[in-house]
């Protein structure tokens, strides 16, 4: 960057609309962006980036850097004068931010991704597939949103169900998705329940429906709009779930989502069919679970960053695993407050881990159909860096 500076470049936007600042904000480099804000200046020395102007995506630098989840970087991006308290903060008495999304420019800005998540060496679980699966193997549509609360996308401890971190896909979905398909081929899963914490848009419950065909699924989420858009995906891929959907959110704008097709199946499902449920389950309310829910597979994603919350969520994966049940989880290596504690948490409520190893390099590898490797670093970059955070 220094090297460009000293020749006179100008900060420009590609044709999606991202600048440099949106890249250095999603790699943590808050040595370049300040160096960015502190070289890159017009007339007069005045400021010309802006960090909550927003891609083609509607992402601004600013709402990178809060997925990014690196302190410098979002300390960087909030010290800049154009993220100035007047432009965060509204008037109303919640203080919502003006750079949430307004809720009727939500879906202007959603983008839905492909995904093949098939093993792509010759593995023994590769081995175990039907060949009708390699010819012509199955792909699995996926819309993610802009996180809509870029000032405090996380929630608070009181109010959890604020967190909107669930409307985009993150990289430790993408890594558990593959490593499930690998680890229960076919339909290895038959006859089983999998259920997926804090689930997001979806995208390992519904891998599973997609390529392991267990008789239940249950995508799980606590925040209603985020939850809205997992069971969207999940009537995205009906056609080749051959499942019925439930939902028991109470988003006023599921009409819109699910526009009425014909009325649902007119008998039980057979055997061979998987039925996807979409249930908000709150983890502090454990008797509100249906009680008749266990997982066979339990799976979770970057639950684990405030050790905080090991106290509810421990006890709601004890909740939900049956005895002879298996947890997949995924998270980064660092930058995870109380991740260091969760085994030994989990080891106290009587559930051992069995396994720990870093994920092979054939999971970081672009997962997207129809798209080269350029548009997978543009809205996979940490992960195609093999850093996923």
């Amino acid at each position: 960057i220094k090297a460009l500076s000293s020749h006179g470049v100008k900060i420009l936007c590609n044709k999606e609309g991202s600048s440099p600042i949106h890249w250095a904000a999603q790699n943590c480099q808050s040595k370049a962006l300040q160096y960015i804000f502190d070289t890159f200046r017009g007339d007069g020395g005045k400021e010309i980036v802006d960090v909550l102007e927003k891609n083609n995506a509607g992402r601004s630098a600013l709402t990178d850097a809060f997925q990014s989840k690196d302190t410098a970087t979002i300390e960087c991006c909030l010290s800049h004068s154009s993220a100035s308290e007047e432009r965060l903060m509204d008037t109303n008495p919640q203080g919502a931010s003006a750079i949430n999304i307004p809720e009727e420019d939500l879906f202007k800005h959603a983008v839905t991704h492909e995904f093949q998540l098939l093993p792509t060496s010759n593995s023994d679980s590769k081995s175990s597939l039907s060949e009708e699966i390699i010819n012509k193997p199955p792909t699995l549509k996926m819309r993610e949103l802009p996180i809509t609360r870029a000032d405090n996308p996380f929630g608070t401890e009181a109010a959890p169900e604020d967190d909107s971190t669930g409307l985009c896909i993150w990289p430790a979905a993408i890594i558990l998705s593959r490593w499930l398909v690998e680890q229960y081929p076919g339909s290895s899963l038959r006859g089983r329940s999998v259920v997926e914490l804090g689930a997001g848009c979806g995208l390992p419950a519904l891998a599973a429906a997609v390529y392991c065909r267990p008789q239940l699924v249950v995508v799980s989420d606590i925040h209603g709009p985020t939850l809205a858009n997992a069971a969207f995906n999940a009537r995205l891929n009906l056609p080749s779930l051959t499942a019925s959907i439930e939902s028991n959110t109470e988003e006023s704008d599921l009409t819109y989502l699910f526009p009425s097709s014909g009325s649902g199946p007119s008998s039980e499902p057979s055997p061979d069919t998987t039925t996807v449920k979409c249930l908000r389950l709150d983890w502090t309310l454990l008797n509100s679970f249906p009680p008749d829910l266990q997982a066979h597979v339990l799976l979770g994603s970057d639950l684990v960053y405030d050790r905080k919350i090991l106290s509810i969520l421990v006890p709601a994966i004890r909740r939900l695993l049956a005895p002879d049940g298996s947890l997949l989880y995924v998270a980064p290596d660092t930058g995870r407050d109380g991740m260091v504690d969760l085994a030994s948490a989990l080891s106290e409520a009587g559930i051992d881990c069995v396994d720990r190893t870093p994920a092979p390099p054939r999971y970081f590898a672009n997962p997207l159909t129809g798209v080269d490797e350029d548009q997978f670093v543009l809205h996979f970059y940490d992960l195609s860096a093999r850093q996923p955070h």
